[in-house]
């Protein structure tokens, strides 16, 4: 079967996107304004929602009124929807606002252990299965979380142990060989 015919392949391309523009903001917002406080987080989110709201409302009204995009607002399940809206509100205000009360170590691994834990719900609850591209993106998100839990200058931590294993290895290499070539006494 072709990559192009698989039907959730614009949903993967989607989805990557949106990580993709995520992760962006995350690192320029860091970047740019640092150590916010409360304040400036909630005039960005403010600023954010603002632009949103222009930019996407057009779009929205367009597909609407010239039909492309029809909405049966009496087939939409309000309940799920609220509680969806909801939950990503809490979760936005939590993950950027979570960090003046508390570590960012914290927030980022309990982002780390959600994405686990909703899988094994999904397997338990709707009989998912978590294979091929599935299994690739959670594999990819939690090793994505884990390279954020680093600390900015891990390359040098890695390139010190690497030099202490090859100076251990070496030293080790050495005592043998000296040993087989003059045997004690």
């Amino acid at each position: 079967m072709a990559l192009t015919r698989v039907k959730t392949l614009g949903g993967v391309v989607l989805a990557a996107a949106s990580a993709a523009g995520s992760a962006v903001y995350k690192v320029l917002f860091k970047k740019v304004v640092g150590e916010a406080s409360f304040g400036q987080v909630s005039l960005i989110f403010t600023v954010i929602a603002i632009l949103n709201t222009l930019l996407f409302s057009p779009i929205l009204a367009a597909l609407y009124f010239s039909g492309y995009e029809t909405i049966m607002w009496t087939k939409l399940p309000w309940p799920n929807l609220l509680l969806a809206a909801a939950l990503s509100l809490a979760a936005n205000l939590l993950g950027n606002l979570g960090v003046a009360f508390t570590f960012e170590l914290f927030i980022t691994l309990g982002l780390v252990l959600a994405v686990p834990v909703s899988a094994a719900l999904d397997i338990k609850w709707y009989q998912v299965k978590f294979e091929g591209m599935k299994l690739a993106g959670i594999i990819l998100i939690v090793c994505g979380f884990f390279l954020v839990l680093l600390p900015a200058n891990w390359p040098e931590y890695i390139t010190r142990l690497l030099r202490w294993v090859v100076r251990s290895t070496s030293r080790c290499f050495l005592r043998c060989c000296c040993r087989r070539h003059n045997p004690p006494p």
